[in-house]
């Protein structure tokens, strides 16, 4: 018993590293698409005022717009990758957790789909926000090493539930 307990606890130590490891990788990732993404989406807002014409305003608008969902990606990867300590913050977790999952998508294999059901539209929490996207990327990680390379699906749902008991949580 205690030798399965030391075990249980190397792995559960082997998941945080590796946890840890790819927040700083998602940081330092982040940073560098920042770094780039700066300039680019200042040399687009100089060139709208100058623009000769509709549609060259126009497609710089999409630049504009891709460039501010890279921005925004960025800031998500980057709030991931921070240590949040115990910092808790009252979020929508609907909303966090559909962020959470669209951010984690590419590191599922294309043979797994990936769907977050819920039937709230708003859901509130509080929550450490790092440490809510570390639980999020283990399922979504453990789960998808258990299907492998087979087909398969990952559903992440969230409900409203009232709990009257403890006892009945693990029902």
């Amino acid at each position: 018993l205690a030798e399965q307990q030391r075990r249980a606890l190397e792995e559960q130590l082997r998941q945080t590293q590796k946890s840890d490891a790819l927040g700083t990788l998602a940081g330092g990732i982040a940073h560098d698409i920042n770094n780039t993404l700066v300039p680019i989406l200042g040399t687009v807002d100089l060139l709208l005022f100058d623009a000769p014409d509709e549609e060259t305003t126009e497609s710089l608008k999409d630049i504009q717009s891709a460039a501010g969902k890279i921005r925004d990606l960025v800031r998500q990867i980057l709030a991931f990758s921070r240590n949040g300590g115990s910092e808790r913050v009252e979020i929508d977790l609907v909303a966090e957790v559909g962020s959470a999952l669209r951010m984690l998508r590419s590191m599922v294999p294309t043979t797994i789909s990936l769907d977050f059901e819920t039937k709230l539209e708003r859901c509130t929490a509080t929550v450490n926000q790092t440490q809510l996207h570390q639980v999020m990327m283990n399922i979504v990680s453990n789960a998808s090493s258990a299907i492998g390379s087979d087909k398969g699906a990952i559903r992440i749902s969230i409900d409203q539930v009232e709990v009257n008991d403890v006892r009945k949580i693990a029902d």
